[in-house]
């Protein structure tokens, strides 16, 4: 079961960034599980951006608790990575 959820919530993830957007606040209050559908859905799109490959984002958002350490130390971040 575990397995099936992290596929689909890594696939919904990929699918934002074959569409240039990342989120940039995943954490587990903004997956949303379906247990009788046996689906998640990501949600909470408040942060999230469009960006160009190749080019660093600079702007600091989302959970502190979650956050890349790229953010944390201020440094510009390559959005997919992060």
């Amino acid at each position: 079961v575990a397995r099936t959820y992290f596929r689909q919530i890594v696939r919904a993830i990929s699918y934002c960034h074959r569409l240039h957007v990342v989120h940039r606040d995943l954490k587990p209050e903004n997956v949303v599980f379906f247990e009788k559908l046996g689906t998640v859905k990501l949600t909470d799109f408040g942060f999230s951006n469009r960006f160009c490959p190749g080019q660093k984002l600079e702007t600091s958002c989302g959970s502190l608790a979650y956050s890349a350490p790229e953010i944390l130390l201020g440094d510009s971040y390559d959005a997919p990575a992060v």
